[in-house]
């Protein structure tokens, strides 16, 4: 018990250690911040975000401001709660589509819950039976909702070994050599053949629903591509083509902005709030300091449809 005891202060300790570099960082990063050249109102907004994110951070809680900003096929998303699919984002938890989903993994605390051998919460329940004769199914079929609550599964494997165990209790029930045990070995053999058929023809729907519950979409992943961290001309393109940048928000979140909107043409500001509709406020631009409107590409489109803006001969918000 003495050893478990200091394990497991051990564990408290470098979980608070590690909280309080985590802190040293965005208090480090709000120094510089305090240094630069931004105005005033902007560094106050900035030390008052880094405030907020180091309090949350001693409880070990994550703010949005201190999420990555990920990029996926021209659509910004939280790599905490989406996944970035070859068919685009998807949503990590519970998984909207089975299909779109090709790296799912087992979903944290996920426990598959056997109910018998008919449909879960369904009105043929009572009529559908456990068995047949002397003969239970129930051990197959529960095994057999197991088999499909299990991420990864594959729905013909599980099927057919629902069949085989079916068949295994039909022989053990009666394995007599007799005609009358070799006539109810045969129908229980049929019944174990509607039982597997129902599954195998009909049961698409249960497997993938079972699945969506027992999966995440995705496992923990980092950016393909990031809206962070970009220098002015290097800013990740939202879509093929068009002149869509993916910019980083005030907020901490992901934006893709006209690039080739002239620096003339926008204001500054400190957050979002403070710009008009169809625009959000810039951390990240070629415009010379923090603080600037952009433009929305909203909805995101793909790239055939995104019209390039006209060009200037000044300064652009992307450097274009």
């Amino acid at each position: 018990m003495e050893n478990m005891n200091s394990l497991a202060e051990s564990k408290a300790s470098e979980s608070i250690e590690a909280r309080h570099v985590a802190s040293r960082e965005i208090f480090d990063d709000i120094a510089r911040t305090l240094g630069s050249d931004i105005p005033r109102r902007r560094a106050l907004a900035l030390v008052l975000k880094g405030l907020l994110g180091a309090a949350l951070a001693e409880f070990g809680i994550k703010s949005a401001w201190a999420q990555a900003t990920c990029l996926c096929q021209g659509q910004t998303y939280d790599p905490l709660t989406a996944c970035c699919t070859p068919t685009g984002v998807q949503q990590k938890h519970p998984i909207s589509s089975t299909r779109a989903c090709p790296n799912k993994v087992p979903h944290p605390g996920f426990v598959a819950l056997p109910n018998g051998c008919g449909p879960s919460g369904g009105a043929l329940t009572p009529v559908i039976p456990n068995g047949f004769g002397a003969a239970s199914f129930l051990q197959c079929c529960n095994t057999h909702d197991i088999c499909y609550g299990t991420c990864n599964d594959v729905k013909d494997s599980c099927d057919g070994n629902f069949l085989a165990c079916l068949v295994g209790a039909c022989d053990a029930a009666y394995s007599g050599t007799g005609i009358l045990d070799g006539i109810k070995r045969n129908s229980c053999r049929s019944v174990a053949n509607t039982y597997f058929g129902a599954v195998h023809h009909f049961g698409d729907g249960a497997f993938e629903a079972a699945q969506d519950e027992a999966c995440d979409c995705c496992g923990t992943s980092t950016c393909p591509q990031s809206c962070a961290g970009s220098a002015c001309g290097s800013l990740p393109p939202c879509a093929p083509g068009g002149d869509c940048l993916c910019f980083t928000s005030t907020e901490g979140s992901g934006a893709c902005v006209h690039g080739a909107t002239p620096c003339a043409s926008v204001s500054r500001c400190t957050t979002t709030a403070d710009c008009p509709s169809g625009t959000t406020c810039l951390t990240t631009s070629c415009c010379g300091s923090f603080g600037v409107c952009g433009p929305l590409c909203n909805p995101i489109l793909p790239s055939a449809f995104i019209a390039p803006r006209s060009r200037t001969g000044g300064p652009t918000l992307g450097g274009l």
